[in-house]
């Protein structure tokens, strides 16, 4: 189209720029795919961070639920997106501990990403030390979930069967992850910091896409905070 013709006094090119040049394939992706004002993830609210936490934490509730919640607690922690976690083999993942041998984090390795294989790391703490216990528990599960495959089986964690009650043989996928976790917020009815349950419209919008931003953007923020202000000796954020 008129879009691709580039004059030959600026680049040099020929005019029109032949439909079979790199050139214009290039231009033509760009067109479709990158110029689209795409409506990004937002992160997910402390609200949130705190819910999945605490189901990870609760005994009581299925390990089906609490493993997807926990699922989607360390793509929060590894800033990483769920088809990158899911292709991550659970057996690969390796714990990090302290000199007392406490668990610092985990480390593992995704197979393949839209790029290359990515190395990721998650914290134990929690986003609230109260749940800094959250991590043991999410391994637990895991072993729970993928039993005697758990050294072979190349994708991370498993979804839920139908009646949510145990795993299937199978790996999880964002589409059922997303319906999973809504459906949990749904049937929440307790107390999360100073409000009952959650409403439609925090329903609606939790996205498995917002675990990835979730603690870029929370940097970014502290970091345009503490640019505003002078730090005349350590500070803990809290």
């Amino acid at each position: 189209g008129s879009e691709m013709c580039i004059r030959d006094s600026c680049f040099e090119f020929q005019e029109p720029v032949p439909t079979t040049s790199p050139l214009y394939k290039l231009s033509r992706r760009w067109r479709e795919e990158m110029a689209a004002d795409r409506r990004q993830a937002p992160p997910l609210s402390r609200r949130v961070l705190w819910w999945l936490e605490n189901m990870i934490l609760s005994s009581e509730r299925p390990a089906p639920d609490r493993l997807t919640c926990g699922r989607m607690r360390v793509a929060v922690g590894a800033s990483i997106r769920n088809d990158d976690l899911r292709r991550t083999p659970v057996g690969n993942t390796e714990m990090v501990l302290t000199k007392d041998g406490s668990l610092r984090g985990i480390k593992a390795r995704a197979a393949r990403t839209k790029t290359h294989a990515r190395r990721w790391v998650c914290s134990a703490l929690g986003i609230f030390p109260e749940h800094d216990n959250w991590l043991p528990e999410v391994l637990n599960l895991l072993r729970t979930a993928h039993g005697p495959n758990y050294s072979t089986d190349d994708y991370f964690g498993r979804r839920a069967d139908g009646d949510r009650q145990g795993f299937a043989a199978g790996p999880p996928d964002g589409p059922t992850d997303a319906a999973h976790i809504r459906i949990l917020m749904r049937e929440e009815s307790s107390l999360i910091m100073g409000r009952q349950g959650f409403d439609e419209s925090e329903i609606e919008a939790f996205r498995i896409h917002s675990c990835k931003p979730t603690l870029v953007s929370a940097g970014i923020h502290c970091n345009q905070v503490l640019s505003l202000i002078h730090i005349s000796e350590p500070t803990r954020l809290r």
